[in-house]
């Protein structure tokens, strides 16, 4: 009787430590503490070894295995893992997290020997999905363990969601281009095709994501983004209702709710809709949380100018007012109406509006801050007139609509008087003097350029125009120091450094016209020690007329006998002589001498490289705007010289020359004569095909031959893809052919080329008609740097092609 009583003692003693031990172990695994966990689940199965208690410690084992991992002991984990391989049941909730804890611990070997053992073929085909998931999802030390099968396709799949977070839609897609059904990896191409569409095409996105196995590590991935398109698809998630209706339950203020509304408003882009729905935040907010309608004001404020029109603006006016640093509300007025092309003269005018707000009221401070704020508005104005109503540069017309009238105040106005408000601000200089080059106002380049120096004396460009002016006015001295003073900010500028040698061939020039001849033979020989062989013949010629000058003749004709064995061209080194003397001047026989050995010349067989040569030497003279007596007479006799060339076969290279420099001359029959032989000589050179087409773009816009330009423009743009060192000429063949498109698509509208021409009269439902003017601009640009020292009254417009003469018969 006692023995049996004792055996019941002891036996209720061994229930209620049970009970506690299943009750503590469930605490432990509620806050996480799997460690604790799992010495009480080994406690537990050691006196009661049942399946329950077997699933305890399984669940405590992986649960702190998974802490370890994270924590950085991979290697602990997974031979903590092991100690449980014999208890482990071949169930989905428990083995599929075993394996899984293998796999994202990189135990690669271990995870596939379970994989195997298994036989059941549904789970067979998860854990095979499972791996794939984990080989994508792997860290970079986890990849070098990855299996030879998996490493190339996640390889592929990790590709292609860098190129999808980069932008690159087509290479994202091209990477997964081929894993296709029936294979595991058809969820990751299904989630990659779904990323490329959704910032384009959602509906097509969530077409994609809807064939995903939502049990998968893809369907997980896309759920946020799917969730931000498809609210139904939130609706089928129990996890996601459950937290939505927890959230109104216990924030159930009128305000909150309205708020969460303007959030998902403003998630699809209905800038309306919130404003409404701001007005019942607006009218229910709290006193003490007048901070939150502040910046929901300027949240909203921002979204109104960037997706609102008018309406919204008064709807934003009734519900917020006007901000603290836009009192009238002209600067959102402003940025609603720039987001229509159509509108940017009121823009301007809303632009003006707000500039006279920050002159009146205390918005910024201090006043050289506001001025300096007016002066960017004044910079950006101009941009707006100008993208309104281009400024076409000098000899260069485009047709104009007589509804384009432009903004109210033009584009040069506004650049000049963003100057005036900040002299400090740099900017503005440069996009005044950028204008003034465009249209040709060469005295009032000047005077900007030094109005810049006065704020920025060792500003490069201001530097070099005003160099140049000084050259072209005869003061070689002023130019020489303001060259050398722009070389040293840009020492490695070849084009600083060639018109710094020109202006100290003019330096050396005045000084043996003032009689320092030993001056000028230094400044000769140190020039001439550092010019190749090839330049060295014009050298020489410097250097004889100086002695010429200095009257030493012997002297003069030895330097003359060498300048001709070292120029490649005779004649072209007497052209030198001749043009040296007569701007030195020295004796007039000897410029008789030189002036008949080239006329002589001029009247033998042409020689293609001569006259090249001799065309280049007077284009620059065009270029710099320098003159000397017989220049036009010298000039004509060289035209006509070229004129007689039409038996000469010149290379691809002299040509190009000849085709860059005539216009310059004024040569407009010429040029365009060479320009035709170019093309027959050299059909796959594009160049030749561009000044075709540039040549009739020159021309007044009744005058174009749209359809012969279009088909020249368009075989420069074949031959040009295959040739990676033609970006540039590339870009300029893009922006002549938009030029031409729009005034082909605008000739079939509005008939300002031909009013007669009833051709082409299906042409409504079609694009919206293009605004010709914006093109003014990127058309300048293709007829010479804005800010380089070429003078653009050397490119006068173009006469049409001369007529073909009919060839007489012989008798």
């Amino acid at each position: 009787m006692a023995r049996s009583k004792a055996r019941q003692r002891r036996s209720q003693k061994k229930a209620r430590s049970t009970s506690q031990l299943r009750q503590r172990l469930a605490d432990a695994m509620a806050r996480g503490s799997y460690q604790r966990a799992r010495e009480d689940a080994k406690v537990l199965y050691k006196q009661e070894p049942t399946p329950e208690n077997q699933r305890y410690l399984v669940e405590a084992t992986i649960g702190r295995a998974a802490q370890m991992r994270r924590a950085g002991q991979a290697v602990e984990a997974m031979k903590l893992l092991r100690t449980i391989a014999t208890d482990v049941p071949d169930t989905s909730g428990q083995f599929m997290p075993y394996v899984s804890e293998f796999l994202l611990g990189g135990d690669w070997q271990t995870a596939e020997r379970l994989i195997e053992k298994v036989t059941d073929a549904e789970r067979q085909t998860q854990l095979v999905a499972l791996r794939i998931d984990h080989a994508v999802m792997c860290s970079e030390a986890s990849q070098a363990h990855l299996p030879d099968a998996l490493a190339p396709l996640a390889q592929r799949v990790r590709q292609a969601l860098t190129d999808w977070e980069q932008g690159n839609d087509a290479a994202a897609n091209d990477a997964v281009a081929d894993l296709t059904d029936p294979s595991p990896w058809r969820d990751w191409q299904v989630l990659v095709r779904g990323l490329t569409a959704f910032d384009n095409d959602p509906s097509l996105a969530v077409e994609w994501w809807r064939q995903l196995d939502p049990e998968r590590a893809p369907a997980a991935m896309a759920a946020p983004l799917w969730g931000q398109i498809d609210k139904d698809f939130l609706a089928q998630h129990p996890e996601q209702a459950v937290v939505s209706a927890r959230g109104q339950q216990v924030y159930d203020t009128p305000w909150i709710v309205a708020l969460e509304r303007v959030q998902q408003a403003l998630l699809q882009s209905d800038i309306t809709t919130a404003l409404r729905d701001a007005q019942m935040v607006n009218t229910s907010l709290p006193l003490d949380m007048r901070e939150l309608q502040d910046r929901l004001s300027r949240m909203l404020y921002w979204q109104v100018a960037r997706l609102g029109d008018e309406d919204d603006l008064a709807l934003f006016s009734a519900t917020f007012g006007a901000l603290p640093d836009d009192p009238s509300l002209h600067r959102l007025q402003a940025l609603i109406d720039e987001q229509d092309s159509f509108f940017l003269d009121d823009a301007q005018a809303a632009w003006a509006k707000y500039e006279q707000d920050l002159l009146h009221h205390d918005i910024i401070a201090p006043t050289s801050d506001r001025d300096l704020a007016r002066s960017l508005l004044w910079l950006h104005m101009g941009e707006i007139a100008e993208r309104e109503a281009p400024t076409p540069p000098r000899g260069l017309t485009l047709p104009r609509r007589q509804d384009e009238a432009g903004c109210a105040i033009d584009t040069l106005q506004c650049f000049r008087r963003s100057v005036e408000l900040a002299p400090q601000h740099l900017t503005a200089h440069e996009a005044l003097i950028g204008l003034l080059h465009v249209i040709d106002d060469q005295p009032e380049v000047v005077r900007a350029a030094h109005e810049l120096l006065n704020h920025f004396p060792e500003h490069d460009m201001a530097l070099v125009i005003v160099a140049d002016d000084a050259f072209r006015h005869e003061r070689y001295e002023d130019a020489l120091a303001l060259q050398t003073r722009a070389l040293r900010i840009r020492p490695h500028e070849a084009v600083l450094q060639d018109r710094l040698r020109i202006y100290q061939l003019a330096v050396a020039r005045l000084r043996a016209q003032q009689g320092q001849f030993d001056d000028a033979r230094e400044i000769l020989t140190s020039y001439l020690a550092h010019t190749d062989k090839e330049h060295q013949a014009n050298i020489l010629c410097h250097m004889a007329a100086v002695e010429l000058k200095a009257g030493q003749q012997p002297d003069g004709e030895r330097l003359f006998e060498q300048a001709c064995e070292a120029g490649a061209i005779r004649l072209v080194t007497v052209f030198h002589m001749l043009i040296e003397s007569v701007r030195m001047p020295v004796d007039a026989k000897w410029i008789k001498k030189m002036d008949r050995e080239f006329r002589r010349g001029l009247k033998a067989k042409v020689h293609g490289p001569s006259v090249v040569e001799m065309i280049r030497i007077l284009e620059a003279f065009a270029e710099l705007g320098t003159h000397y007596d017989g220049l036009e007479e010298h000039q004509e006799l060289v035209l006509q010289y070229l004129k007689r060339s039409r038996q000469v076969r010149f290379s691809e290279n002299e040509f190009i020359t000849l085709c860059h420099a005539l216009p310059n001359l004024k040569a407009d029959s010429l040029s365009f004569d060479i320009i035709k032989r170019a093309r027959r000589s050299y059909p796959e050179q594009p160049v030749f095909h561009v000044a075709f087409a540039t040549y009739y773009l020159s021309l007044p816009p009744e005058e174009w031959p749209l359809y012969e330009v279009d088909e020249a423009l368009h075989e420069a743009e074949y031959f040009v893809q295959w040739d990676p060192g033609q970006k540039e000429l590339a870009a300029k063949i893009d922006v002549l052919l938009t030029v031409v498109h729009a005034a082909i698509d605008q000739d079939r509208r509005s008939k300002f080329l031909n009013p007669f021409d009833d051709d082409d009269d299906d042409f409504g439902g079609g694009s919206p008609e293009p605004n010709i003017a914006d093109l003014f601009s990127k058309l300048a640009d293709l007829f010479g740097p804005p800010l380089d020292d070429d003078d653009l009254d050397d490119m006068p417009p173009f006469p049409p092609p001369p007529r073909k003469r009919a060839k007489r018969r012989r008798r």
